[in-house]
């Protein structure tokens, strides 16, 4: 950690302490001190500040190795909630959970048309929810479907929502809600819910394709999400395909394409009558599908060349139909050099909310008055 700052140091030691914690069901400060690879003093001083914050509580002795049997501690979900919301072209999600990540409430909207109406409808949901709770929200986390800069919270470009550009969004839900707010890409947030909750399980190296409207991915290396150098790292939508297509990867595969092919050959824009045609046998329809899943083929194939992950994981709204893209994907990929464990998300429609409360959870772990407890 040559250059490493000591608070970003200290930083790292207390989110890496608290999620073990999370994920044990209790723990003492030697096996915590001992996984993590700190000294007891270390191990010893960041629990302390976990205590005095309330994240974590102490339970009472656990079993002695010989000596004095050791205090164990526990994470404590009870000191109060995060907020998730999922901005989406079409819907948005919005989601309570408490500090283990179990959803309390949960409330889906419309997107409206206008951008002052999207933001809008924002603030006035989200408030509502905070206000339903008993007990503080501590922290909300925010996917957007563009690029994001999480540093400032704003939203450099959504090109799926009107007037999304140079948007300071997280100040602006801050003032709002009285909580830190946090925001990310969408299929970055979708790649941490899948770690934290869904199908990444032990994968420390995959990459999170997500088809829907738009068409994007969160890579994930060593457990942590790659953003790139400006965090515009995964945009696979906008990559250009040759002929005989010409056009980006979003242009060919992105939902409404999908809705464009629907309303051309079975007469409305319905995706989901366009694969039931595909599963009835109609040929037509069979094969536009596979040569537009073979557009995208030709990009996985790229992406498991270039990073050779542990394993592809597909989330968002197409995934509704993977009993007929799943078997071509695979297919596809299993002709290829590279083989890859091709793997469907297990939080369908809600990785991305559920990555955000975990991406809010994380934030107030590294939050300032935290690290005070540390430095002192």
């Amino acid at each position: 950690m040559r250059g490493t700052q000591p608070q970003t140091i200290r930083s790292l030691n207390l989110v890496s302490a608290l999620d073990l914690v999370r994920r044990r069901t209790s723990i003492s400060r030697a096996e915590l001190a001992r996984e993590l690879r700190l000294s007891p003093p270390t191990s010893s001083e960041l629990v302390s500040v976990l205590l005095q914050s309330g994240l974590v509580v102490e339970h009472g002795p656990g079993e002695s190795q010989g000596g004095r049997k050791p205090m164990m501690i526990e994470f404590s979900p009870t000191l109060g909630h995060v907020l998730g919301v999922d901005i989406g072209s079409e819907r948005i999600v919005f989601a309570i959970a408490d500090l283990n990540g179990a959803i309390e409430s949960e409330t889906v909207i419309a997107t409206p048309n206008a951008h002052d109406d999207i933001l809008m409808s924002i603030q006035d949901t989200g408030r509502t929810l905070i206000d339903s709770v008993s007990g503080p929200v501590i922290g909300a986390g925010i996917g957007v479907p563009g690029y994001c800069n999480r540093a400032l919270g704003r939203v450099i470009w959504a090109s799926n929502l009107p007037g999304w550009t140079d948007l300071d969004l997280g100040p602006l839900l801050q003032r709002q809600w009285a909580c830190p707010v946090v925001i990310d890409n969408d299929a970055n947030l979708a790649a941490r819910g899948e770690m934290a909750y869904g199908a990444a399980g032990d994968y420390r190296n995959f990459v999170f394709v997500a088809l829907g409207r738009g068409v994007g991915a969160g890579v994930v290396i060593d457990q942590t999400i790659y953003r790139g150098r400006r965090e515009m790292a995964g945009e696979i939508g906008t990559w250009n395909l040759a002929q005989p297509w010409q056009a980006t990867l979003e242009g060919v595969v992105g939902g409404i394409q999908w809705k464009s092919l629907a309303q051309e050959l079975v007469g409305i824009p319905d995706v989901g009558l366009l694969f039931r045609g595909f599963r009835d046998g109609r040929q037509d329809i069979q094969d536009a599908v596979q040569e537009r899943v073979g557009a995208l083929c030709v990009t996985l194939g790229n992406i498991v060349a270039l990073l050779d992950p542990e394993a592809l994981i597909f989330g968002g709204g197409l995934t509704a139909a993977w009993d007929v893209i799943g078997p071509l994907v695979e297919q596809a990929l299993a002709d290829t050099a590279f083989q890859v464990p091709i793997v469907v998300s297990t939080l369908p429609q809600r990785a991305t909310v559920v990555g955000a409360l975990a991406d809010a959870l994380e934030s107030f772990a590294q939050s300032r008055h935290l690290l005070a407890g540390v430095d002192n």
